[in-house]
């Protein structure tokens, strides 16, 4: 069967390279992926940027596996909403059009789900104040071609710009938006309020998606202040379990964490589950104070009960590219230029090299099920297939 479907990965790409100009990579894995948008209900009455500080919902989009083939249209159409892509185009002083016509990767909207298939199941939280989870396409998709359904956040009003399922368009902060710490700290608890709402909300969404969405055994990870967010959420659901004393007892839902490139803000604890922190070439190890970041270092000195830890920086990377914007840079070399948060690494290889890192700790760290190769990723010296691998620290092998 595994044979099978790869093989129709295989003819998918083919078909997506005929008719495309502009090569998007497409998802690597053995399904093909779905996604939906929907609105989450949540009160939260300390929002630093709706009315009256009052926000009602939120929203998740979620990309999961299918068998549901794409359509010719879904490799010609654009994968960008094109009030995202003319925000962008306008940041990077682009022509009308350079990032509003790159082609979607073959995601079929309502796709239809496996069924009563059990997926693994990932939270993700963007960057803060953008970008919004459109622009981390390339790796959320890979990760539902895999296997996985990831339910991906946006914060209206935060984020530079979302579009709500019934097509309504929210404007939010401007890209180049100057942030001081008590607003990233009120950003941070509404992320990590909107995460432990939509943990609670699983068995509606579930009975809206018709997939099988596990809510004992979540990974939850996100990029700058997502990823921040991300190790504050494990926090936070460990406390409100000890403080319900009929779930004392119960482990924690979130099983293993991650924070691509985001300094940690709020306090410092040891988050006790498995935690990966993933890195620009020189996040946390610049001698130059000024370009270095001692939360990661602090951070990493307090996972004193966590099973294993990792801390793996990437070699050529800097913090946009761990979006799809390093990839834009590839496509558009404008974009490079105008950014001095990209780094010399190649698109095409950046790609590869997020998508396997992200999906292979997950694979190790979530589910036990990691190959050889995996976990090789993960492991102390060099690596000649990974040249961009630079380890930083950790604890314990896992094998």
């Amino acid at each position: 069967m595994r044979t099978i479907q790869l093989s129709t990965a295989v003819v998918a790409l083919v078909c997506y390279q005929a008719v495309s100009s502009s090569v998007v990579p497409p998802p690597t894995g053995p399904y093909h992926v779905g996604f939906q948008k929907h609105v989450v209900p949540v009160l939260n009455e300390a929002d630093p940027f709706w009315l009256n500080n009052i926000s009602t919902s939120f929203l998740v989009t979620v990309y999961y596996p299918t068998n549901q083939e794409p359509e010719p249209h879904d490799w010609t159409r654009p994968y960008l909403d094109p009030a995202t892509a003319a925000l962008y185009e306008v940041r990077y002083n682009l022509s009308a059009g350079s990032l509003s016509a790159l082609p979607s990767p073959g995601l079929v909207p309502e796709a239809k789900p496996l069924g009563r298939h059990h997926h693994s199941t990932l939270f993700f939280s963007p960057g803060g104040g953008g970008p919004p989870t459109e622009v981390y396409t390339l790796l959320l998709s890979d990760l539902a071609s895999h296997g996985y359904a990831v339910l991906a956040l946006d914060h209206a009003h935060e984020q530079p710009f979302v579009r709500y399922p019934n097509g309504t368009g929210i404007y939010g902060l401007p890209i180049l938006y100057g942030f001081d710490e008590p607003t990233v700290l009120a950003i941070q608890s509404t992320r990590v309020n909107d995460s432990l709402a939509l943990l609670d909300y699983l068995p509606a969404l579930e009975a809206k998606t018709g997939l099988g969405l596990s809510q004992t055994h979540i990974g939850i990870f996100g990029h700058s202040l997502g990823g921040s967010s991300a190790a504050a959420t494990l926090l936070a659901e460990q406390q409100r379990r000890r403080s319900d004393e009929s779930k004392r007892t119960v482990p924690s839902s979130f099983r293993a964490g991650m924070n691509i490139d985001g300094t940690f803000f709020g306090p410092l604890a040891d988050v006790r589950q498995p935690f990966l922190m993933l890195g620009a070439e020189a996040h946390g190890t610049s001698p130059d104070p000024a370009d270095s970041d001692a939360t990661w270092p602090a951070f990493a000195s307090l996972q004193k009960t966590a099973p294993y830890w990792r801390w793996i920086n990437i070699r050529g990377a800097l913090h946009h590219d761990f979006s799809d914007i390093g990839y834009w840079k590839q496509v558009v070399p404008a974009i490079r230029d105008g950014d001095s948060q990209l780094g010399s690494i190649g698109g095409d290889r950046l790609v590869e090299v997020w998508r396997a890192y992200v999906r292979s700790w997950f694979d190790v760290a979530l589910l036990g099920r990691g190959t050889d190769e995996e976990r090789a990723l993960f492991e102390e010296g060099v690596d000649a297939e990974w040249p961009e691998k630079i380890w930083v620290g950790g604890k314990e092998p896992y094998r």
